[in-house]
C-alpha cells in the first residue's frame, strides 16, 4: 500500500532529508517538500522529515505516524452441541472487512470438513477438541479466536453406573439422598425414573431421591447423538427412623398408552396437590417436538393426549415438570416410540 506526505508552511530554499521505516520505499524523489512510499506488508511506522535552512544551519525535524493495523477477529459461533462421528456441525466467525482469507484449524478429534471463507463445517473421529480461526487483511493478521472445549461422541452412551453419594436417604421421605453417574457421557441427556413411590428430582448426571421405605430401585438411561443407551439401575438404602419433617412432594410418574404408537397416545400422570405443570416432548438429544402443557393443574388424575401423526419413526421422550406451592419440584419422563 503507498502513501503520499506532505510539508508545508516552510520557506523555499532549503534541504528536505525523509526518513522511512524499516522496510519501507520511496516511489518518488525524497529531496522535495512531499514524498509517495510504499510500506512494507503488515506494517506501520514512523516517517520522519529533517528540513535545514542552508543560510542560517538550523534545521527542523517533524514526524508522521502511520499506523497499520488489523482490525478484531469475533467470537467463534454456531454448532448445536454435542456430536457424534458421521455427524458435522457448522461454526462461523464474524465477517471482517477487507480480509482476503479465513484460517481455520481443529484439534483433538475434530477436523475441518470444509472450509468456505469465514463459515466452517466440523466432523469428529472421537471425543472433541476445539477449533480456531484468523483472518488475513492487508494490515496483517487478526487475533486467532477460539471455540471452548467441544466434546463429541463415537457411539451411544454405555449403560450407566449409579453409586449414592453421601448419606443415605431416610424412610417415609424424611431426607434424601443424591445417585450420582460413575460413567457420565459429557455428551448424553439422561432420564432418571423409579419404582412407585420413589421420588426422583434433578438431571444430568446425578439425581435426588425419596424413598417411602428401603428396597425400591432408581433407573436411568442416556441418549445422546449417536445413540440410547440400555437403562442402569439401583437399589436405593434407605434408613429408617430419621429425625426431621416429612417431605413434602409426593411420588410423581408418568405412563403413556399405546406405546409404542404410530398416531395418538395418551400421557397419564398424578398431582398430589395444585401444582405448576410443564409436558414437553422432544428428540432425544433435547430438541423440543411439542408443549403439550403449561399451566397451572389442580391435584388428581391428569390424561393428556398427543398427536404425534406427522413425527418420523423414532424414539422421542416425554418430560413432566411440576412445581408444588412451596418450591419444591420434580421430574418424570417417559420414552415414546414411533412406528409406522
Amino acid at each position: 500500500m503507498s502513501y503520499s506526505v506532505s510539508v508545508t508552511g516552510i520557506s523555499t530554499n532549503l534541504a528536505y532529508s525523509w526518513t522511512l521505516p524499516s522496510g519501507w520505499s520511496a516511489i518518488s524523489a525524497t529531496n522535495g517538500a512531499s514524498i509517495t512510499v510504499q510500506a512494507a506488508p503488515y506494517s506501520g511506522g514512523t516517517i520522519t522529515l529533517t528540513v535545514t535552512d542552508t543560510k542560517c544551519n538550523t534545521s527542523v525535524t517533524r514526524n508522521a505516524n502511520i499506523y497499520r493495523t488489523a482490525p478484531p477477529l469475533g467470537a467463534i459461533s454456531g454448532g448445536a452441541g454435542c456430536f457424534c462421528s458421521g455427524q458435522t456441525q457448522s461454526f462461523s466467525v464474524p465477517a471482517v472487512n477487507g480480509a482476503t482469507s479465513y484460517q481455520w484449524a481443529a484439534s483433538g478429534s475434530l477436523y475441518i470438513a470444509s472450509a468456505n471463507g469465514n463459515n466452517v463445517t466440523v466432523g469428529t473421529s472421537g471425543s472433541g477438541g476445539n477449533i480456531t480461526c484468523y483472518a488475513v487483511t492487508p494490515c496483517g493478521n487478526t487475533n486467532t479466536a477460539s471455540s471452548n472445549y467441544i466434546p463429541t461422541s463415537t457411539s451411544a452412551p454405555a449403560t450407566p453406573t449409579l453409586t449414592l453419594v453421601g448419606s443415605s436417604p431416610c424412610t417415609d421421605y424424611r431426607r434424601e439422598g443424591t445417585l450420582s453417574i460413575t460413567n457420565a457421557d459429557p455428551c448424553a441427556t439422561y432420564y432418571w425414573s423409579g419404582d412407585a413411590g420413589v421420588v426422583v428430582s434433578g438431571s444430568g448426571s446425578s439425581a435426588a431421591v425419596g424413598v417411602p421405605y428401603s428396597g425400591l430401585r432408581a433407573y436411568v438411561y442416556g441418549v445422546n447423538a449417536c445413540g440410547t443407551s440400555a437403562s442402569g439401575s439401583r437399589t436405593i438404602p434407605a434408613t429408617p427412623n430419621c429425625s426431621g419433617g416429612q417431605l413434602r412432594a409426593a411420588a410423581l410418574s408418568i405412563t403413556a398408552a399405546p406405546n409404542p404408537f404410530s398416531d395418538r397416545i395418551t400421557l397419564s400422570y398424578t398431582l398430589a396437590e395444585d401444582a405448576q405443570v410443564m409436558l414437553e416432548v422432544s428428540t432425544p438429544v433435547g430438541k423440543r417436538v411439542a408443549t403439550l402443557v403449561n399451566d397451572r393443574q389442580t391435584a388428581g388424575d391428569h390424561d393428556v393426549a398427543f398427536d404425534g401423526s406427522r413425527l418420523p419413526t423414532g424414539v422421542y421422550v416425554a418430560t413432566l415438570t411440576v412445581t408444588a406451592k412451596g418450591g419444591d419440584r420434580q421430574t418424570a419422563s417417559v420414552q415414546l416410540t414411533v412406528t409406522r
